[in-house]
């Protein structure tokens, strides 16, 4: 018998049910749709600039936001 993901047969995971209020914040999706903006604008950066300069520069610029 081969085994699926998580040990389980078929590789399905069973879903866990929260006992905690899992609700997200306002401000929890600000900052998570000015990451993808930001990662947005590198991407768009490196595509514009296909050389060494182009992509040092973003990547310089992606380690401010970590």
């Amino acid at each position: 018998m081969t085994r699926g993901g998580a040990g389980r047969p078929g590789g399905r995971v069973a879903a866990v049910a929260s006992e905690e209020d899992d609700r997200v914040t306002t401000l929890e999706l600000f900052f998570d749709l000015a990451f993808v903006f930001a990662f947005t604008q590198l991407s768009r950066l490196m595509a514009q600039e296909h050389d060494a300069t182009g992509v040092l520069q973003a990547l310089a610029a992606s380690c401010c936001l970590c």
